[in-house]
């Protein structure tokens, strides 16, 4: 069930990663992933991707984009996306940015509290045009660096890495529902 289709062979989306510059606004970075993940999780697959997403009905704390998939005939939260503009030219993107980013991430899964803890949760942090890969396993609430490694993936120098694990998180994801 992988997906052949890669996102950096996409016209649309070669477009919108062209805007994200230094201090660009968020809202850049957030359309650029809406893109991306369109092209993994489709919604004939039964998938579905909402941006600017409330944690729960009563607080005011929201997640950047989400897919959702359905399960049980119900809508499931699958996958979580923080992301955050690029910073300027002459500063690089720190560790306590990325600690930072995946720290509000964690948070927001956390209050989740209708989750179905017998499948596994996806994350990502996104800084520009640099991404991290997480999941929380199945039974467990903490967030570990998905296919081992913690490391920043560049979405145009490692964009055949980061297709196979898109594709390997739709397919993850697929199966366990």
């Amino acid at each position: 069930m992988a997906n052949s289709k890669k996102y950096d062979g996409n016209e649309l989306i070669q477009l919108y990663m062209n805007r994200i510059t230094p201090h660009c606004r968020e809202d850049r970075v957030d359309h650029m992933w809406t893109q991306i993940l369109r092209c993994y999780f489709h919604i004939e697959d039964l998938f579905g991707i909402e941006r600017e997403v409330y944690t729960t009905e009563t607080e005011r704390g929201r997640i950047d984009l989400m897919v959702t998939s359905v399960h049980r005939e119900e809508i499931y939260k699958t996958l979580f996306l923080e992301a955050k503009r690029s910073p300027a030219p002459s500063r690089s993107i720190t560790t306590n940015a990325w600690d930072s980013v995946r720290a509000q991430l964690q948070k927001n899964i956390g209050r989740w509290t209708d989750r179905v803890r017998e499948i596994p949760v996806f994350g990502m942090t996104a800084i520009g045009l640099y991404v991290k890969f997480f999941i929380i396993p199945k039974g467990e609430d903490e967030l570990r660096p998905f296919k081992v490694t913690d490391r920043p993936y560049s979405l145009r120098h490692d964009s055949e890495r980061v297709h196979e694990i898109l594709s390997e998180i739709k397919d993850s994801i697929a199966a366990s529902l």
